[in-house]
């Protein structure tokens, strides 16, 4: 930005610097930067823990239930 100087010799202005903006990553980005980076993903216990959970259902009930 320019500054603007008045008929009395003050600039107005001459100080200013814009606040830095923050870039935006969408999940593709921030993926492809930790695999370049060589960071591995953290491992997410819950949804391990509902598949199993789900799967051991489904193959209880398919012996049990089915059979019946």
């Amino acid at each position: 930005m320019t500054p603007y100087t008045t008929r009395s010799g003050l600039q107005v202005g001459s100080l200013y610097t814009a606040a830095p903006q923050h870039p935006y990553h969408d999940a593709d980005a921030l993926l492809l930067q930790r695999a370049l980076l060589g960071e591995r993903r953290r491992v997410d216990w819950g949804g391990l823990y509902i598949v199993a959970v789900v799967a051991a259902a489904v193959v209880a009930y398919l012996t049990w239930g089915v059979a019946r």
